[in-house]
């Protein structure tokens, strides 16, 4: 069995001046703590890195216990609440990475043998809470009575923690226990799983099993376990998940500065991916590599616009809620350029599948082609992170990844019709 720790290797090779800037707009608003985007559930697998040079940390912990009410003298309980403390400032760390709010639970049948957090005091778990809100320290906002389904309470940091500080987080790991495939429960989704079902999950649990084997004595930033979630039923959604690919990369590029055992990476993802996938599947074409380009030559729509528009047409699931989703995404769209991509697009592949909620099916074969990437990978020793349609490995293997992933997902989809970039 492999040691679970994180090695001494390096995981990030970018400046001070990005965490700081990170911290500089880490909050979110309180009406987003409850939007799958904007929040993660309260991890209590994360530990830090056992090499790290840095004392940041433990200066946190100490100005913690020093303004607890509990200070117990028998070491044994000292080091239960430090651990504690510990656990809840790196899930703060990670609510300043992601910009999210973290969802813990506040009930005591949620802590103890046999529930959600077995290894965790409720007393010492309350207590953390109440002196960081005490502090000052972080933003609570209490949810319902917690019970199944209930809605659980939200916390994320509101003094800014220094740069060193939130780098442990991309020193940590957060390695969970089996299994490693699940279905989420979905209102409205019949959730029985047939035969084939039940062949499907069991292969994803084995996969991923040997995969996080295989990973455990790598480093990377934000280490964690690889999961494959399905919604309501296997063959929805379906991606491949990690702390990694939720690393700020977009505004502020985070994930790219990071390293695969001490070296630099690349990212090699599919072009257009849910279009692709679309004329692939249902027309048995090869759609062409700079698509969104020639759509805002023949219609004047940035290409921002024009994949926001097949985000939204292929994910929601009828015009008007597609178009109200367009006209509040960023670069702002308005309805003449809806109209104007959706006129044109309608005019060369009608049969796509608009306004069905398709993107939940595209997502699943995301998903295998993903996975068995990343077990060939693990066949040659090299590392493969996901990131939802894209993966990324060190620099060295980028064309191995390239040519994996062309064939992977012509093999997938059956139709040779793979770009990648």
């Amino acid at each position: 069995m492999h040691n679970t720790s994180i090695n001494k290797q390096a995981v990030y090779k970018g400046g001070k001046e990005l965490l700081e800037e990170i911290e500089s707009s880490h909050t979110r608003y309180e009406n987003q703590k409850d939007e799958s985007d904007y929040n993660f559930f309260f991890s209590a697998h994360l530990k830090p890195n056992i090499y790290s040079e840095s004392n940041a940390l433990n200066v946190m912990v100490k100005n913690v216990l020093d303004d607890s009410d509990y200070q117990p003298k028998q070491e044994k309980y000292l080091k239960e609440y430090i651990k504690h403390i510990e656990l809840i400032l790196l899930n703060l760390c990670k609510c300043v990475m992601e910009r999210s709010w973290c969802k813990i639970p506040m009930d005591a049948g949620a802590f103890g043998a046999d529930n959600d957090y077995p290894s965790l005091s409720f007393r010492h778990f309350t207590r953390v809470i109440k002196t960081l809100e005490g502090m000052g320290f972080i933003q609570l906002i209490k949810g319902a009575k917690y019970s199944e389904g209930g809605q659980r309470s939200a916390i994320q940091p509101i003094s800014v923690l220094s740069g060193r500080a939130v780098y442990i987080y991309l020193e940590s790991a957060d390695i969970a226990k089996p299994p490693f495939a699940k279905v989420t429960k979905k209102p409205g989704i019949d959730s029985e799983l047939t035969e084939s079902d039940e062949i499907q999950l069991k292969q994803d649990m084995e996969d991923l099993a040997r995969l996080n084997e295989f990973l455990l004595p790598h480093s990377w930033a934000a280490k964690s376990s690889m999961t494959r979630i399905y919604s309501g039923k296997v063959g929805r959604a379906g991606r491949i998940y990690c702390s990694f690919q939720r690393l700020p990369q977009r505004r502020i590029p985070v994930r790219s500065n990071c390293l695969i055992n001490g070296e630099p990476i690349v990212e090699v993802d599919i072009k257009s991916s849910h279009p692709r996938l679309a004329v692939a599947l249902f027309y048995n074409k090869k759609l062409s590599r700079t698509f969104y380009k020639d759509i805002e030559l023949n219609t004047g729509v940035f290409q921002g616009k024009v994949k926001a528009f097949f985000q939204y047409a292929f994910s929601c699931d009828s015009r008007d809620k597609a178009l109200n989703a367009f006209r509040r995404c960023e670069p702002y769209g308005d309805e003449p350029d809806f109209n104007a991509v959706e006129k044109y697009v309608f005019s060369i592949y009608p049969e796509l599948p608009y306004y069905q909620g398709w993107a939940i099916i595209a997502m699943n074969y995301e998903g295998e082609i993903i996975k068995r990437v990343m077990l060939e990978g693990m066949e040659s020793n090299i590392v493969v992170l996901p990131i939802h349609d894209a993966v990324a490995v060190q620099e060295k293997h980028k064309a191995w990844a390239e040519e994996v992933m062309v064939r992977v997902w012509n093999d997938v989809v059956g139709v040779e019709a793979c770009e990648v970039g």
